[in-house]
């Protein structure tokens, strides 16, 4: 029997490129304190629905395996936002959690902050269509006050299914919830903004909020270059 060392190769390239894919997927999913998951065919079967090349809003999640069981903002009657873009989007804009308009409206671009952020796509040459925008926790919670730990750890498994499968060149996280629940720091926002950082092969860059720029205009100027770079490493002109 004849082996063609060439194909051989080739094969074993592909496996360890695959199982590489695996560890790093698994990593990303342990990192934001998933589990588990329920392999019953039902289950398998709205996972390979993600990859369909119509899947612009990846939200279908099984009941069974709902992440949103348990969770307080489930039973204080939230209304989820959910993330809005194309399936293979190159770069990701990632906000901490739902404005009042942004809940009203079911979109990330309702109110003056969502109105500001789409001023500041338009002035990197792009169009909301061209990104991924989604929260750290999709429903706002209520009384004004900032997301649980447990809201957050449940809620950023959405996020997490999102970024595999849409496999992002870079990652924008807008404000201090973001920034942390993405990167797993300690480090301020304050301290990592302007810099990019890197999880599982995505570069991240970490900037001031939507409403930052708003209660103090100063901050637009850095964020205005912090986009700038991110224009560059994806050779936006």
């Amino acid at each position: 029997m004849t082996i063609n060392r060439s194909r051989l190769n080739q094969s074993v390239g592909e496996v360890q490129q695959l199982l590489s894919e695996v560890a790093r997927s698994l990593r990303f999913y342990a990192d934001a304190g998933y589990t588990g998951g329920d392999c019953r065919k039902e289950n398998l079967d709205s996972i390979r629905s993600w990859c369909h090349p119509n899947c612009l809003r990846l939200q279908a999640v099984p009941s069974e395996q709902s992440f949103c069981e348990g969770c307080p903002l489930q039973a204080s009657g939230a209304h989820a936002v959910n993330g809005a873009g194309p399936p293979k989007a190159r770069l990701i804009f990632v906000l901490g959690y739902p404005s009042i308009p942004a809940e009203r409206e079911k979109s990330p671009y309702a109110g003056a902050s969502g109105q500001l952020l789409t001023r500041m796509i338009s002035a990197m040459n792009l169009m909301p269509d061209d990104i991924y925008v989604s929260h750290i926790v999709r429903c706002r919670p209520p009384d004004g006050r900032a997301p649980s730990d447990l809201e957050t750890r449940r809620c950023i498994n959405f996020l997490v299914q999102d970024i595999g499968a849409i496999a992002p060149k870079v990652i924008c996280t807008f404000g201090e919830l973001a920034t942390r629940s993405l990167l797993s720091g300690n480090a301020s926002l304050e301290r990592m903004r302007g810099r990019f950082q890197e999880r599982d092969g995505i570069r991240i860059m970490p900037t001031w909020h939507p409403d930052d720029m708003l209660e103090d205009p100063g901050k637009k100027r850095p964020v205005w270059e912090d986009m700038q770079k991110v224009m560059h490493f994806l050779d936006i002109t």
